[in-house]
């Protein structure tokens, strides 16, 4: 549906911040796809440089596309439900959608701190038979 967040490296040449054209759900599922090291190239610079799996972390997406799609129907139903003479559900109609998108807010904050507070032992060196090249 929806990326709730991003996912992000520092570059270790230009120290810029650049987006990783990947999402997953923790760090433990990215090293049994990609490995525990593996290869990026920067969005600023174009320098391919290796990773570790802990220098990923996880940023909210500010793409509001699902706020927008909130409010355009609490919108909708609000009027159609006040043309129809119904004026307190209409009222109910426009807090549903911000109740929804308050928890999916909650919910998306607590993914992001799940992934960034799960760290793996950089000793480890795993190279999985299918990796992805990135």
């Amino acid at each position: 549906m929806f990326k709730d967040y991003l996912l992000t490296y520092k570059c270790q040449a230009c120290k810029k911040t650049s987006k990783l054209n990947y999402f997953n759900v923790s760090r433990s599922d990215m090293e049994n796809e990609l490995g525990t090291n593996f290869q990026v190239s920067c969005e600023h610079c174009a320098i391919r440089k290796s990773y570790h799996v802990n220098d990923i972390t996880a940023i909210p997406n500010r793409n509001y596309t699902f706020l927008i799609i909130l409010a355009i129907l609490g919108l909708l139903v609000a009027a159609i439900m006040f043309l129809l003479g119904k004026g307190v559900i209409s009222t109910f109609s426009i807090g549903i959608p911000i109740a929804i998108y308050l928890i999916y807010r909650n919910n998306t904050e607590k993914a992001i701190t799940r992934f960034n507070r799960n760290v793996l032992p950089r000793d480890r060196d795993y190279q999985p038979k299918n990796k992805k090249i990135l």
